[in-house]
């Protein structure tokens, strides 16, 4: 191209390989632009409107709806209800407030405000669908949760994450279609590609959560032997393990937690296994 307005005089562009030149013809003027490639952050406007076409919002109020019936239903049928164990009133009994029954006050061990304090305030801040799951997730937390509590909360969790698999692989899978410009399918389509492949995805979240579980175990037996003195003298020599595995857990907490919905998407986009969406998840949580 000339300086002077309005002109254009041919390129040379023997040197350049045929596959590099692209949209440049043999005249040297430029005749497309791949705008994906030159505003790639333009994705986030198209995926949004992607987000909230029709279909995606039916699937994502079928999948509100589905839940609440499950949940309902446990209610129905008498499964414990995971009441938060970070109420004001227990808080109040921790920190000793006058007129506070004696029996509600810790009588040992860390005081359970220490622990419910943070959560109570995450807790209140947050609108009621995700409060109502916030204080399932909470209940392991609270050392008053009863074994009975704990089998309600973990049924009510089970079942938000089979609900979601579904209903979630099917919205990844409809809104990858959209982007990549294929044919996208229906509303059944879409649910039935998801009733597929929806074990894939809740097993993506239980197999880092029973890795958690079974790394937990040996912390457990070594805080009861921490009880006797030799238990104290065997901790002080693997402690060193002991704040490794604290570091693995932790990785595989925040995984699992922050991850998930990326888990959920492997699977809807990529169509692969649980094993591929768990590494999928904590590649891109971890290096991104």
């Amino acid at each position: 191209m000339s300086g002077i307005p309005g002109t254009a005089t041919a390129t040379d562009t023997s040197n350049i390989p045929a596959a590099g030149r692209g949209p440049i013809q043999g005249d040297g003027i430029i005749h497309e632009i791949q705008w994906s490639d030159a505003l790639p952050w333009w994705l986030l406007f198209r995926a949004a409107g992607a987000a909230f076409s029709f279909p995606v919002i039916l699937l994502a109020a079928l999948g509100a709806l589905a839940v609440w019936g499950g949940w309902s239903l446990a209610d129905r049928i008498g499964i414990p209800a995971a009441v938060a164990g970070v109420e004001r009133a227990d808080l109040a009994a921790d920190e000793g407030t006058p007129g506070a029954p004696a029996a509600a006050r810790p009588t040992s061990g860390l005081p359970t405000a220490v622990l419910t304090r943070p959560l109570t305030t995450i807790h209140s801040a947050l609108p009621q669908p995700a409060a109502d799951l916030f204080r399932l997730v909470a209940v392991p937390f609270n050392p008053a949760a009863k074994v009975g509590l704990m089998a309600g909360a973990l049924a009510r969790i089970a079942w938000f994450v089979a609900v979601w698999s579904i209903f979630g692989t099917a919205i990844a899978r409809h809104v990858a279609l959209t982007l990549a410009g294929e044919e996208v399918p229906g509303l059944t389509g879409a649910l039935w590609f998801g009733s597929k492949k929806w074990l894939s995805a809740f097993n993506s979240v239980a197999f880092v959560l029973l890795g958690i579980v079974a790394l937990s175990i040996p912390g457990a037996v070594l805080g009861l032997l921490m009880r006797t003195d030799i238990g104290l003298a065997i901790a002080g020599v693997v402690w060193p393990l002991v704040l490794i595995g604290a570091i693995v857990l932790a990785i595989l907490a925040v995984g699992v937690a922050a991850g998930w919905p990326l888990m959920v998407g492997g699977v809807g986009v990529e169509r692969g296994d649980s094993f591929q969406a768990i590494s999928t998840a904590f590649s891109y949580l971890y290096q991104r």
